[in-house]
């Protein structure tokens, strides 16, 4: 009988499946943990049945961008709907489904990084994946993989960080959320994209060992562990060639090594060629076909110089992420989920009160008690309205009005104190029209007004929003524009009791005004809501966890990147090498003003117990490395453990000083105590040797360093490699 029972299921669970695909029920259906396999029977099944249905003409058609009726802004590719091929809708980018009207507008993805998190990186995944299903889109063109070199660099705050590890854990979580919801991502921008100045004709030049150890891990991850369905080029050349026609990256990397099977598309307007590119990997040519389209190729093809091969090749790659998305065949709006997605709105409150980082707390100023306030001045360019994101392609015009740092603050200090804000004395102009070492023209007298000024003697505690301006197309300086550094400072010496709010992708020069700042908070860009966060974690509502997602030089001249950044004559040659971040600054015994994975607590936390077990030899050799951290405190906090591989220094190989190989963030109440363990395998004690065009780890005694910080280390022992 419950043979017949499980049969009986089995139908019926068949007949709802037919129904629901022919009656567009699946639109109702939430794809949860969808997997696709570009490999499959299936797959390759029904790609070779569309492959032999098109022509050579619409072959060549389905290797760019469409725009048509009915397929406007250049985010389509070319439908044939007579053989059940969808054009597939792409969408801008990391922080929210952009181009397709107002959507949730979530922290910047550094400041995802700065949660260290990878689980709540999966969950913002899925949440942008609602997002994008709401509004029928195929491909979110997210996450941003590139290394935050320098601090200037105009879209760092698109990116994950300074390390590989950390962003290539992040991003790969970041990927499986957004897939698991049908969507496919879109790792960017493959490769070298360090900086914004003439990206679109500078030339990277970058050893092969920092490309295998530094630029390109997070792209592996992407694909290796975030089983990513398409990757975008960058514009920029790397070593001489361009990303669009580079057949180091585009197949001997992503292919060859890596075996990416999914679909390589450019970025808008950054195919140069068509034979070379073609014969390079690069598959799609986007938003148009100003280089893959008949006129061009049929001729290469009759010639002999591109085979149809090749064609099909590209082709074949399309599909195969089409058919394994199941985009053919079923709807991608979901009319279930909501525009408005609250879900999501909550995601993005929740990535950035775990984002916040607490740089700097002197005598315990924060967190403020509201009881014991009277009066709240706030001052500064980015108090009100609020700064969402950084500018271009993926700003996303939020859902909701942006919450204002000072609409939260004045939500969280409550009525019964009085909050009051001081206009900035120079107009919010143009982002490019703030980089000026003088306040704008027509700008005449004191910073602050007498009434101004007896406004902030009289308030208790004063709140300073500031930040640079930054966006797509341009890098911008390392000092904060339009004098705000001699504003803090002149701030300072009427009230000394100023906090001071960071809104940036990166760092900046805070000489001229850190000492006589008491308290400041990295709030990065914070998407619609994160204000909320903000004001909760300067009233203690909210206990500050987040950790930098890279090094804060104290001045220019000790960066890495410091004589070499931005290039001469379109060339910039990565001259630090593999010494990017804090692997520069614990190499070189320079001391940063916050390191790497730094951030402060309104509670204490204690690393102890620390142990290694190894087992195996050679290329079987697994390492684990336990811990114990406790909550000491009298408060429930967020804290990361993070740990460090320190190669040793007699191999006579050129290794940094450490490399983060792993990292926990762990949340505990007081006095509660948990371990954290972390599994290690030879490749993570491993150097790229050029020359032997391989990993090697050499034999010897490796440090083993876990600390909260690259700086803060509570233990290190050590184990042997052989």
């Amino acid at each position: 009988m419950s043979h017949l029972r499980r049969l009986l299921s089995i139908v019926l669970a068949s007949l709802f499946y037919t129904l629901a695909l022919g009656t567009g029920l699946w639109a109702q259906s939430k794809p949860r943990n969808y997997h696709p396999h570009l490999n499959s029977p299936r797959v390759k099944a029904k790609v070779d049945q569309l492959m032999r249905k098109l022509s050579t003409r619409e072959k060549i058609e389905l290797l760019a961008g469409y725009t048509g009726p009915g397929y406007p802004n250049g985010m389509f590719t070319h439908p044939f709907k007579q053989f059940g091929i969808p054009a597939l809708k792409m969408s801008d980018a990391s922080v929210g489904v952009r181009v397709w009207g107002p959507s949730t507008a979530y922290p910047a993805s550094v400041a995802l990084a700065a949660t260290w998190n990878p689980a709540l990186a999966r969950r913002e995944g899925r949440a942008l994946g609602e997002d994008a299903r709401a509004r029928g889109v195929n491909i979110v063109l997210g996450p941003g993989m590139d290394i935050v070199r320098e601090p200037q660099g105009g879209r760092n705050f698109e990116y994950l960080g300074e390390d590989p590890d950390l962003a290539g854990q992040m991003g790969a979580a970041w990927i499986e959320g957004l897939q698991s919801e049908r969507v496919a991502a879109c790792a960017k921008h493959y490769a070298g994209n360090e900086q914004e100045d003439n990206r679109s004709t500078i030339n990277s030049i970058i050893s092969r060992r920092a490309l295998e150890e530094i630029y390109l891990p997070p792209f592996r991850d992407a694909v290796r562990k975030g089983h990513v369905m398409t990757m975008m080029c960058a514009y920029n050349r790397v070593n001489g060639e361009y990303s669009s026609d580079n057949p180091f990256l585009l197949t001997t990397m992503l292919r060859d090594h890596w075996h990416f099977k999914g679909l390589m598309m450019s970025d808008w307007g950054a195919t140069h060629a068509t034979l070379s590119a073609l014969k390079a990997g690069l598959d799609l040519e986007m938003p148009n076909n100003a280089y893959f389209n008949a006129k061009k190729i049929e001729p290469l093809l009759a010639s002999g110089k591109l085979s149809m091969a090749t064609i099909d090749q590209h082709v074949r790659r399309l599909l195969r992420v089409m058919v394994a998305m199941h985009f053919n065949d079923r709807p991608q709006t979901d009319r279930s989920l909501p525009k408005n997605n609250p879900h999501s709105a909550a995601v993005a409150l929740q990535v950035e009160r775990e984002a916040v980082v607490l740089l700097k707390n002197q005598g315990g100023m924060l967190p403020l008690a509201a009881d014991r306030l009277h009066r709240i001045v706030l001052v500064g360019p980015d108090v009100s309205p609020a700064i969402t994101g950084g500018a271009g392609s993926s700003y996303t015009k939020p859902n909701i009005p942006p919450v204002s740092l000072l609409e939260a603050v004045r939500t969280a200090a409550g009525p019964g104190v009085q909050v009051t804000q001081i206009p900035y004395p120079y107009p919010l102009r143009s982002i490019r029209a703030w980089w000026m070492h003088r306040p704008p023209a027509g700008i005449q007298g004191p910073m602050f007004t007498a009434q101004d000024r007896q406004l902030i003697q009289s308030a208790d505690v004063v709140i300073a929003g500031i930040g640079p301006r930054e966006g797509e197309g341009w890098d911008r300086h390392f000092h904060m524009p339009a004098h705000q550094d001699q504003y803090l400072k002149t701030l300072a010496s009427i009230n000394p009791h100023v906090i001071a709010v960071l809104y940036a992708g990166a760092n900046v020069a805070m000489s001229a005004w850190i000492h006589q700042v008491p308290a400041l908070l990295d709030a990065w860009y914070p998407g619609e809501n994160g204000n909320t966060a903000v004001a909760e974690i300067l009233f203690g509502k909210l206990n500050p966890s987040g950790k930098l997602p890279d090094s804060f030089e104290k001045h220019w001249r000790d960066a890495p990147a410091y004589g070499h950044y931005p290039g001469h004559d379109d060339h910039v040659h990565f001259a630090e090498g593999i010494f990017v971040g804090y692997r520069w600054f614990d190499s070189k015994h320079i001391a940063p003003r916050y390191p790497f994975g730094f951030g402060l607590s309104y509670t204490q936390f204690h690393i102890h117990g620390i142990a290694v077990q190894a087992s195996g030899q050679g290329r079987r050799r697994q390492v684990v490395v336990t811990a114990e951290i406790t909550n000491t405190g009298e408060r429930a906090g967020g804290d990361v453990v993070q740990l460090y591989v320190r190669p040793p220094h007699t191999s006579g190989v050129v290794r940094t000083y450490q490399q983060l190989r792993g990292f926990q963030r762990v949340e505990l109440n007081p006095g509660q105590t948990r371990t954290v363990s972390f599994h290690l395998h030879w490749r993570d004690f491993a150097y790229y040797n050029t020359g032997a065009h391989g990993w090697r780890v050499p034999a010897g005694r490796y440090g083993l360093a876990v600390g909260d910080s690259s700086r803060n280390i509570a233990g290190a022992p050590s184990v042997q490699m052989q």
